[in-house]
Formats: C-alpha cells, structure tokens, sequence
C-alpha cells in the first residue's frame, strides 16, 4: 500500500504535463461515437445524445450510433424521429460478451454505413453530457503521436451529494491515481469519453469479452502490442453517480472484480509470455493495482474481525516498560500520526481535504463487499454460494427506495432493514457495537482499578489499554459509521431536471455550473472531521510527552 501511496505524491513533482489542445478549422478526422445503453431511463439517453448531436464538429465528419442491449422500441422511434443524418440505432439479438459485445456489434454496424468506419471511434456512456469542445479537445490529442492509441478524459459527475458522503465521485482517481499512470505511461481506458484508433482496436482483435471491465482491459491489451495510451485531466463530460447504496456496492464490486479478472488474466504482470511488449515499468505498475485489488481487501476484513478478538483477549495498544519507551512510542507515533495527515494535506491541493481523507475509511468499509464477491467468484464452487462474476449497467438498477429524494423517500423502517440485511450492512453495526463494548469496558475497568484518580500510573495504563494516539479501533469505529450514518441520515440530492439548465435551440441542455463541482459544507460530523479530531490529539499528547 506504501509504495503507490509514495507514487501518487512523486508525480505530483515529476508529472507529465500534457497541454490543453484544441482542433481548429473544418479539415478533421471522421469520427464514429458510439453510445451505449441497457435499460437506463430514456430522458438520461436522450440528453447525452442530444448534446452529442450539438458538439463543436462537423456533422459530416462524425457518425453517432445509438447501441441499445435494452432493445428500447421508445428509444428506436425517438432516434428514428429527430432525422439527423449522423444519428443511427442499433441493437443485436444475441446479447453476449456484457459492454464489450456490445461495443464490437456497434463496430461492426459502423461498417454497414455508408462510407464505410471511420478512422476513429469515440464512445460514451448512456448518461454522460459532454461539453461541445470535446471531441475537438480529444482529438487534438491523438493526431499528435501515430503511436497512440487511445485517449481517455476524466469523468465528472453533477448528482454528486454534498460531502459526498460515499466518495462516489472518485476523485482520488482521476486527479491522483490517473495521473500517476499517465505519467507512468500505463493509462487506462475508464469507460467514456474516450477516442481511439479503430486501427488499434482491431489489432488487439476488438473489445475483449471475458472480463467486467472491458474498458481497462482493451487499453491494457493496446499497450502490450506496443500502442501509447494517455490520459487528458480535462472536464469535458459529466455524468451520473449511482444513487443507491445498492448501486453504489454493484458498481464498485463490479470494478473491483474486474481488476482480479485482469490480474489474473495477465499472470499478475509477472509472466512475460502474457504480457507482451508491456515495459517493466507497465508490469510494475499492473502488478501494484492487480495484487492491491486483490489482496489488501481481504486483509483488511481479515483485521477487522481479529482485531475485536485481540481486545476482548486483553492484548494492549501499545507494549513498553517504563517512562522513557513510553514517551519515545508516544512521540513516534504520534510523528507517524501527523507525517501521514501532513501528507494527505498535501494531496488536499490537487483533490480536496475531504477526499484525500476519505480514501482510508472508504478502503475499510468497503473490504467487506470486496472479500466476500473475490471469494464468491474466484474460490468458492456454487454449491457453497460460488458465483460467476455478471455485468448489470448501473443506471438500470431500480432506486425503489428513493434514498436521496425528500420528496419521496421511502420509509426510515425499510431503509434500515434494506441496509442491514440487503447490503450487508450489519457488518459495520457489529463491529461497532463489539468494539465499543470492549473498549468502554476496558476504560471502567481502568477508572475502577485507580479509584478514580487520574495520576500517572493510571493515564499510562490508559494509553497502553485503550488510549494510544489515533488507535485503529477509534478509526474502524468512525469508518464503519459512514455507511450506516448513510442509511440514517441519507443526503438530499435534488432531482435530475433541477440539476440541468435550460434546453438549447437544438434541444441540449447540460449541467449547472454549482452542480459540476463537489459541494461541501462544514455543518457535518463526518469522517474527515473525526479524523482530523484523533490527528489534533496526537498533536497534543505529543505536546504532553516533553512534559513527562
């Protein structure tokens, strides 16, 4: 975990800086965009296309192709019904191979068209709006090197909470962790948005159809047959987060699933005969996510159901003899405590306070999720509960509950028992509860030992039993809260039309501005304000330890 933390902060020194092009004038690449859909409200559809349909391109010069695996007759009679000459639906019978199918059917649709495909293919997801200077924007870059293959923007989202309770909005990743691989030369495809070579694409023999994460893993196979790929830290498209915490655990197991796939698909990057002209540092890197996606989740599940055992079992904090050991490990770790936030204070300026703290408790309270479906779909047969790893688009998951709406959420009784027992969440109530006992215990029995005297006998025995600065405990207690605080105290998210402005004379209509960034208000006792409580309290038993 160390070493790309270590990473992420060296880029922010040596990253490549990859300019802000545009392409100007009429003479430009054709370009085929496909959209892709299954299932998602048709309204979302309709405003993605229509503010494809209103890009800054010639229209002659690029084709827009509607791949709909939902089979939507409304969404065929609405394309059919606007009568632009560079709108086109599609949609296949045989529905296999999840996106990347889906994908290869519309590349093979773009050659049925007149004029054959285009030099280049662009895709999008069924509710990302982009900005009209995009496709000038990405194409600019990738006429820069015949050696590059693909190009991804980051993905912005406009439904986004305030605090973004969730981290849905991932912002660690596209402006800490994708830079890292951009710099590394090992960027991924994240889904959409982006444009590529059709040449490329066909060296690599299509979109790969084994995995749940196509987008990565066509990138991935690019770079091992010697193709650039690159990533444009530019906001030019903004989508949808899921908004259930249901759909919230499908999507992120779903890529968290997917990374396996691909470590295990490419040997963990070890095996050179699965590799291909990958460097050693495109291994490196590969290896790092492909054995953090799937081991440091185990671990850390396997930590939070010890650990509770440990307490219960007596086992202190922190082990030392005498006053001297115990201010140096005070100091220490307390040094340690405060090196660490310094550092997330750092990474604060390119992503936020909020989000560079949030990453720790999110990796924690999400492990459960990961565990269980890397176990379910890489160990277990199925007559013990073994699965196999299935695709379901995130925006056709039915919201019944209504979680983010004031309006019409559905009642506190049925959203606790769906969080508890529908997602799991009982696991976090259980470790609380545990934990909170053993450690409430642990400090009455310490009071009762000295008779409720705090001198310094029994402050030591309080540090060592239950209060050494920022104690893992203390930290699992306040990062289990974040999903069950969720579930208790749900954000109000306005509904979709209140988030967009108003339609233009062709019908686009996109993202207030207050909505394309992440909102945050300081009236919130969540995480990152605990956090920084245990990190203020380091800051004074450090303080205190040049007093003993």
């Amino acid at each position: 975990m160390a070493l790309p933390t270590i990473l992420v902060s060296f880029k922010t020194l040596m990253a490549r800086h990859r300019p802000r092009l545009q392409l100007s004038g009429n003479n430009v690449p054709a370009v085929d965009i496909l959209v892709t859909c299954c299932n998602e409200a048709i309204e979302v559809i309709q405003d993605t296309l229509l503010a494809a349909l209103a890009i800054d391109y010639p229209q002659n010069m690029y084709r827009i192709i509607v791949a709909d695996d939902g089979s939507s007759r409304e969404l065929e009679a609405w394309v059919k019904q606007l009568k632009r000459p560079n709108l086109h639906y599609t949609s296949r019978s045989i529905k296999s191979g999840f996106k990347a199918g889906n994908l290869n059917h519309a590349v093979e649709y773009a050659e049925t068209l007149p004029g054959g495909s285009s030099e280049f293919i662009a895709a999008l997801d069924a509710d990302m709006i982009v900005e009209k200077r995009w496709l000038r924007a990405v194409v600019a870059q990738i006429v820069q090197d015949d050696n590059l293959a693909l190009i991804c923007p980051s993905q912005h989202f406009y439904n986004v909470p305030i605090n973004d309770p969730l981290a849905q909005s991932n912002i660690i990743s596209w402006h800490g962790l994708e830079r890292l691989r951009d710099f590394a030369d090992f960027s991924w495809c994240t889904g959409s948005g982006y444009i590529m070579r059709r040449e490329a694409l066909l060296d690599i023999g299509g979109f790969p159809t084994t995995g749940l994460t196509e987008d990565v893993h066509t990138s991935i196979n690019m770079m091992a047959r010697g193709w650039k790929t690159a990533y444009a830290a530019e906001a030019l498209q903004y989508g949808l987060i899921p908004d259930s915490y249901y759909a919230h655990l499908k999507q992120f197991v779903r890529w968290s699933i997917g990374g396996c796939q691909l470590g295990l698909n490419f040997g963990f990057y070890l095996d050179g005969n699965k590799t291909g002209q990958l460097t050693k540092g495109q291994r490196l890197m590969g290896l790092f996510y492909a054995t953090g996606t799937m081991v440091i989740p185990v671990l850390s599940t396997i930590n939070q159901i010890c650990s509770p055992i440990r307490l219960a079992l007596g086992t202190p904090l922190a082990f030392f003899f005498d006053t001297h050991e115990l201010r140096l490990l005070l100091q220490l770790q307390c040094a340690v405590v405060i090196s660490r936030w310094l550092h997330e204070l750092s990474f604060a300026v390119f992503v936020g306070y909020r989000a560079a703290v949030q990453d720790a408790s999110f990796s924690m309270w999400m492990s459960p999720y990961y565990t269980i479906s890397i176990i379910r779909s890489f160990f277990l047969p199925s007559w013990l509960g073994g699965t196999k790893p299935g695709f379901t688009p995130t925006g056709s998951i039915n919201n019944t509950l209504h979680e983010r709406s004031a309006r019409n959420r559905g009642p506190f009784r049925q959203r606790l028992h769906h969080g508890l027992f529908g997602c799991g969440m009982w696991f976090h109530l259980s470790s609380i509860t545990v934990v909170s006992i053993i450690m409430t215990y642990r400090a009455h029995a310490i009071s009762k030992q000295h008779q409720h005297e705090w001198d310094m006998a029994s402050i030591t025995e309080l540090l060592r039993q239950v209060a050494w600065p920022a104690p893992g405990w203390l930290q699992g207690i306040f990062a289990n809260m974040v999903p069950l605080t969720y579930i208790l105290l749900p954000p109000d998210v306005p509904d979709r039309n209140s988030l967009l402005g108003a339609r233009e004379k062709e019908g686009a209509r996109y993202p207030l501005e207050e909505y394309k960034k992440g909102r945050t208000s300081l009236w919130t006792v969540d995480y990152p304000i605990l956090y920084t409580c245990l990190v203020g309290y380091s800051a004074i038993v450090l303080l205190w330890t040049y007093t003993i």
